[in-house]
């Protein structure tokens, strides 16, 4: 999946809103709001994940 498009399936699919944009509308996770149940990196389109849920 390399078409140069932006992908927020990530987005999405958060149930609680964590994964915000930076302001070039790049997906990153706010920790604070983040509750760590994996949904964006379930629903994550590529191979391995872009996105991983780890616990701290």
């Amino acid at each position: 999946m390399n078409r140069r498009e932006m992908c927020l399936i990530c987005k999405e699919q958060c149930p609680v809103n964590a994964v915000v944009l930076d302001d070039r509308k790049r997906p990153y996770v706010d920790s604070h709001k983040c509750v760590g149940c994996g949904a964006c990196e379930n629903a994550c389109p590529l191979d391995e994940a872009a996105i991983k849920i780890i616990s701290i």
